[in-house]
């Protein structure tokens, strides 16, 4: 149900063009996507249709191929890890890491395996401060 309603505020990047997606998403198709979580400390990035996912289990990380879709509420990422399918929400919002102290530009939610994973992300454009 939650693909569902990400879905239906989204369309597929390539329906839209890079100046399209930044004024919804602030986070522009050719951006480098950076993002971590604290509450099993995970992290990685997406880059030009791939993903790569790092648990403390699988430092080296999973490196997997990425649909991309746009909406006003923030930009969608879905794909395939080697154990299931994942969804990642990426909207702008002030996001503040407990651990390090540092405030980022997007907030993340990585739905994956019945759970959500919450995080923050940034970019080179919108880096995070502290």
């Amino acid at each position: 149900m939650a693909l569902l309603a990400a879905l239906a505020l989204c369309q597929p990047a390539s329906a839209r063009s890079d100046d399209d997606d930044k004024p919804n998403a602030e986070l522009g198709a050719s951006e480098e996507l950076q993002f971590v979580g604290t509450e099993i400390a995970w992290n990685g990035q997406v880059s030009a249709g791939r993903m790569v996912y790092k648990t403390q289990v699988a430092p080296a990380g999973e490196s997997v191929p990425v649909q991309r879709a746009v909406g006003s509420g923030g930009v969608l990422f879905m794909g395939d890890l080697a154990q299931g399918s994942f969804i990642m929400l990426v909207k702008p919002g002030d996001c503040r890491d407990g651990l390090t102290g540092r405030n980022y530009p997007f907030t993340v939610e990585f739905r994956f395996a019945g759970s959500t994973l919450k995080g923050c992300g940034w970019s080179a454009r919108r880096p995070y401060r502290g």
